[in-house]
C-alpha cells in the first residue's frame, strides 16, 4: 500500500510539471469559452484626469459596471441573416460628487447616470449584432467665486435631467476573430449599423421652476473599420485574481492612430483589463473585479513551486521501506 501510494503521489508531480511546461508555451486563443445564464463579469473604473488643468476632487459614492447574460436567442441582423446569441445586459450606473478650482472660481458638481443597455452577441465571437439602450442622467452644478466678474453673466448654477432611448441594427457585422490568434496576429474589422433613438432634456436655473421637456429624434448609419494587432502577452493582477493574458491593440480609426484599447484577454476570453489611450497617454483603465463563468476554463491556476516540491518529497518518502 505504501508502495502504491508513493507511485501515486509521484505520478501526480510528473503531471504536474508537464503541465506546467505546456502551460508555458506559447499561449493562443483557439476560441471563446461556452456562457451561460446567470454567467457575468464585472469590473472597476479609474480615470486619469491628470492632464486637467486646475485643481480637482471627485468622490464616487456608488457605481457598476457588469455585464450578464440573461439568456439565448436567435436574431436577424439588419443584414438579413440569422445568428445565434446570447443575450447580455450590461449595466453602467455612478453617482458621485466633485468639484474642480481654477482662477479663484469653484464648480461644484454632483451626478448620477445609470445606463442599461441590452447586447445580442455571436455564441462564436462574441460579437454584437443588435443592441437596445436606456439611459437616465442628473446633473447639478453650482459656482462659487463668480460674484462680481465677469462670468457672472453666463455662469448659472443649473441642474438638468435627461432622458434616452435608442438601438442599434447592424447592417454588417464584423466577423469572430480569426482563431486561433496568437502573438504577431493582426486582422481588420469592419461594421456597419444605423441608429435610431430619442433623447429628452430638461433643466432649470437656480431655485427657479424646470423647464419643458426638449425632444430630440436622432438617426444616423454609421461604418466603422478597426485594425487589431495581438502585441504581446503579459501576467495580469486585478482584483478578480491574476490571470495570462494576450494584449490586443485596437485602433477604432485608423486616422487617429494615437487613439486605441490596450485589451487584455485570456485564453477563454475574459476580458480581464482595458485601458484607454487618447494621442498617446492614458486615459482611463477598466479591470475585472468579479465573474463567474460555467462554461469549460482553460485557466485554471497550476500547483507553484512548493507543491510541487512538498508532492515530491512525500512521494519518495512513502517508497523508502521502513525498518521494523
Amino acid at each position: 500500500m505504501r508502495k502504491f501510494i508513493g507511485l501515486t503521489l509521484i505520478f501526480l508531480l510528473f503531471a504536474c510539471v508537464v503541465f506546467s511546461f505546456a502551460a508555458s508555451a506559447e499561449m493562443e486563443i483557439t476560441g471563446y469559452t461556452k456562457l451561460s445564464k446567470g454567467d457575468y463579469m464585472e469590473f472597476e473604473t479609474e480615470v486619469d484626469l491628470g492632464d486637467m488643468e486646475g485643481d480637482i476632487e471627485y468622490e464616487i459614492d456608488k457605481s457598476e459596471h457588469k455585464y450578464e447574460v440573461i439568456g439565448e436567442e436567435k436574431v436577424t441582423a439588419g443584414d438579413g441573416k440569422e445568428y445565434d446569441c446570447y443575450k447580455v445586459k450590461i449595466r453602467m450606473m455612478v453617482k458621485g460628487s466633485g468639484s474642480m478650482s481654477t482662477e479663484g472660481i469653484t464648480a461644484n458638481t454632483e451626478m448620477d447616470m445609470d445606463s442599461v443597455i441590452t447586447s445580442w452577441i455571436t455564441k462564436d465571437g462574441w460579437v454584437e449584432v443588435k443592441s437596445e439602450e436606456e439611459y437616465t442622467s442628473y446633473t447639478k452644478m453650482e459656482y462659487e467665486g463668480i460674484e462680481g466678474t465677469m462670468f457672472e453673466q453666463w455662469l448659472k448654477d443649473t441642474e438638468s435631467e435627461t432622458e434616452q432611448t435608442g438601438a442599434n441594427t447592424y447592417e454588417k457585422v464584423h466577423q469572430a476573430p480569426p482563431f486561433p490568434i496568437k502573438v504577431g496576429d493582426s486582422w481588420e474589422e469592419e461594421e456597419k449599423y444605423k441608429y435610431e433613438g430619442e433623447d429628452k432634456t430638461r433643466t432649470k436655473e437656480g431655485d427657479g421652476d424646470w423647464g419643458d421637456w426638449e425632444t430630440t429624434d436622432e438617426s444616423y448609419t454609421t461604418t466603422n473599420t478597426e485594425e487589431i494587432e495581438v502585441l504581446k502577452e503579459e501576467e495580469v493582477k486585478v482584483k478578480a485574481g491574476t490571470f495570462k493574458c494576450l494584449v490586443l491593440k485596437i485602433i477604432e480609426d485608423p486616422d487617429y492612430s494615437d487613439d486605441y484599447e490596450l485589451m487584455y484577454i485570456d485564453s477563454r476570453g475574459l476580458w480581464v483589463k482595458t485601458e484607454t489611450y487618447y494621442e498617446g497617454e492614458l486615459e482611463n483603465t477598466v479591470e475585472l473585479k468579479s465573474y463567474s463563468l460555467s462554461g469549460g476554463s482553460s485557466a485554471n491556476p497550476l500547483p507553484g513551486f512548493g507543491i510541487l516540491a512538498f508532492l515530491g518529497v512525500i512521494g519518495f518518502g512513502y517508497l523508502i521501506p521502513r525498518k521494523r
